[in-house]
């Protein structure tokens, strides 16, 4: 481990930057293999080979082979090389000037009416696919709220078999309540106690009762309810009369009681936690959820505003952003390429990725999160290629406002929007650097104007970020708040800090088991897809196989695995020459991904989604550097039939689990219904 440091000094001999890079990697991968070994030993394991370890091994390989050959290449390099020149090479500066022309103005980003029209084909394309189906636009919306002592007495007018119980529960669920029958309505005899089961969710319990009344009582002080019925051995609705002055709530909406639960009329995931808060919001009631800033359940809830409290209502704003996702990708990818060809293939690729379609479609708060950090880095990119020398310091301010806001909106819907934070420091700090190499190129042609502005306009930018990126977000994160702080029992500030205590106390605690649980590692590969629903379907198909209706959250694999390539060859191409929008692409996956492969609690796949569109841009860098256009068109399809092939497994389309098990796994490791 000691010889490390003579890459080092190798780099500062020789100035080539692939030691400086191999010195960088290999001591990451130093310290992932020290941190696994000293926690297996805290942790009294027996081994400590394990997955982390054989991936490290793996990338050491890589740097070994990558360093032997660099070696080899230098050493060549300066077998030809005089005395003199060599004396020349050593008093080469390390940091090299960089032109600059102070009449050139910055590209103007032209959109030509042909293109906009494709774009809004294209995002009308995916809306009709992100929004058919998306949930049911009604829903019962009237709510009985229970105390102790209430009764709800039903009479069937006759005596019924009852089969099943059905009801869709409220905003409370950690309740209970009694059902009981009798034949005179005078005297009732128990039967059971009944779960209340999940919020927003059509309950079913199956029940063998034969009585013509029916008596529920014992509530649990309020227990929210929104609907309830009866139905008999043929699933049919039992008629009834309420003849208790209390429970018309939950017999007022019976037109709107479906045949059974599906995700089209009930949450399902962690639904049962966002869109009940979003309700929460909108009712100004106690939020149950409060494992997450308030700004992701706030957007959900205004959605439930338009639309009521329906499937429909709170996955809109989620569909809505998953849609407006694409155009802004477009901008961004135009603002990069300079051109409608490849903008339009970014775009394409993240329109059709799996994880974009099936993690906008429910509701919860990773849409947002994703949404608000791409658009950081849009206005943060504006700064990265605009210099103060060339337009209106007023003007890179203001890009880095929006940055700033949108790094603000992205922490305050979901923790993770602080990562987005380490990547645009990153890059700010940066762009100051690059400003200072174009300052000694002035220096050196006796431009002192220029050189004595980059001091004052650099005081001036550094004074300006304490605002943009300190202030205006900490300013947003408190403003999130104040929808759950009109809740009955909210104190102000102290029930913000206190917020904040319990996040960083109930994240750093979650280490239980899950089924669909992975490692970060593991996220590019899609070794594991989350499994979000199934239902059997009231079907069965011709061949005898078994019809179901699932929804899975994963990559697409034209994406994800193309992906991993694209990134490693990122390497390989800033290694030969200065690439700018590699750099900018680069770190801001890192700055997304890796802060993963510290944290311990449990994770998921979904948790790379704010990943997956700076991995989208290194595929475009990827494409451009190796392939023509055919090839581009190639893989857009296979991008896109890729994503047809899937669809079933995404949106809850009944599909035959053969074709599931025959066609879509492709891994032994995938449960995709």
């Amino acid at each position: 481990y000691p010889a490390m440091a003579f890459l080092i000094i190798s780099y500062i001999y020789s100035k080539n930057r692939k030691m400086l890079l191999l010195y960088g990697c290999i001591s990451f991968t130093l310290f992932i293999n020290c941190v696994d070994v000293l926690y297996s030993v805290i942790n009294d394991q027996q081994s400590v080979i394990n997955s982390n370890i054989v991936l490290v091994s793996a990338i050491n390989l890589i740097i070994g082979f990558v360093m032997i050959r660099t070696a080899f290449s230098e050493f060549s390099y300066n077998q030809g090389i005089d005395d003199d020149q060599e004396d020349i090479v050593n008093s080469i500066p390390v940091i090299t000037p960089l032109p600059y022309d102070k009449k050139h103005k910055p590209h103007k980003v032209i959109y030509a009416k042909k293109e906009l029209i494709y774009l809004c084909m294209l995002t009308l394309l995916y809306s009709l696919f992100n929004f058919y189906n998306l949930g049911d636009l009604h829903s019962p919306q009237t709510t009985f709220v229970s105390t102790r002592d209430d009764k709800v007495v039903v009479d069937f007018g006759a005596q019924v078999n009852i089969n099943k119980i059905q009801y869709l529960n409220g905003a409370r669920n950690d309740k209970n309540f009694q059902v009981s029958y009798s034949s005179d309505g005078i005297n009732f005899t128990k039967y059971s106690d009944m779960q209340s089961g999940a919020v927003f969710y059509w309950n079913e319990h199956q029940v063998s009762i034969n009585s013509r009344y029916l008596e529920l009582s014992n509530f649990d002080t309020e227990l929210m309810l929104q609907e309830m019925t009866f139905r008999n051995v043929d699933n049919e609705i039992l008629g009834m009369d309420l003849i208790s002055i209390k429970g018309k709530e939950l017999f007022d909406e019976q037109h709107l009681i479906p045949e059974m639960s599906t995700y089209l009329n009930s949450t399902y995931f962690d639904e049962i936690y966002h869109a009940r808060t979003g309700y929460e919001f909108v009712n100004s009631l106690s939020p149950y959820e409060i494992t997450h800033p308030p700004l992701g359940k706030v957007i959900i809830a205004a959605g439930i505003q338009l639309f009521g409290m329906t499937p429909f209502g709170f996955r809109f704003m989620g569909a809505l952003f998953g849609s407006l996702m694409v155009p802004l990708m477009y901008i961004f990818a135009k603002r990069v390429w300079r051109s409608s060809f490849w903008a339009f293939f970014t775009t394409i690729i993240f329109t059709f990725d799996f994880m974009h379609f099936a993690q906008t479609r429910i509701a919860t708060i990773d849409t947002y999160v994703t949404f608000f950090i791409v658009a950081a880095y849009y206005f943060m990119y504006m700064y990265y290629e605009t210099s103060f020398y060339k337009v209106s310091l007023r003007r890179t301010l203001s890009y880095l406002f929006f940055s700033g806001m949108f790094f603000g909106l992205a922490t305050a819907s979901k923790w993770p929007g602080l990562y987005a934070g380490i990547g645009l420091a990153v890059l700010f700090f940066y762009s100051i650097y690059r400003r200072y190499r174009e300052s000694l190129y002035a220096r050196d042609i006796g431009d002192m104007i220029t050189v004595n502005k980059f001091y004052k306009y650099t005081w001036s930018t550094l004074l300006f970020c304490l605002f943009a990126f300190i202030i205006v977000p900490v300013g947003i994160y408190v403003l999130s708040y104040i929808p759950m702080l009109k809740a009955p029992g909210q104190n102000g500030i102290k029930t913000i800090l206190s917020n904040q205590t319990y996040m960083l106390d109930y994240h750093k605690n979650i280490h239980q088991e899950h089924p669909f649980e992975s490692k970060w590692w593991q996220w590019p590969l899609m070794i594991r897809p989350i499994f979000y629903y199934v239902s059997a379907s009231s079907s069965v198909a011709k061949t005898g196989s078994e019809i179901k209706l699932g929804i899975s959250s994963f990559g697409n694999p034209a994406v994800w695995w193309v992906g991993i390539v694209a990134f490693f060859m990122s390497f390989k191409y800033m290694s030969k020459k200065y690439d700018s929008i590699l750099i900018f692409f680069v770190i801001g996956l890192l700055s997304q991904y890796l802060p993963w492969s510290l944290i311990t609690r449990t994770a998921f796949i979904y948790h790379f989604f704010p990943s997956v569109p700076f991995l989208v841009f290194l595929i475009t860098v990827f494409f451009r550097n190796n392939y023509k256009k055919f090839g581009c068109y190639v893989y857009l399809t296979v991008t896109v039939l890729l994503f047809i092939l899937f669809y079933p497994i995404l949106s809850a389309m009944s599909v035959s689990t053969d074709y599931v098990n025959s066609i879509l796994k492709w891994l032994p490791t995938w449960n995709l219904i």
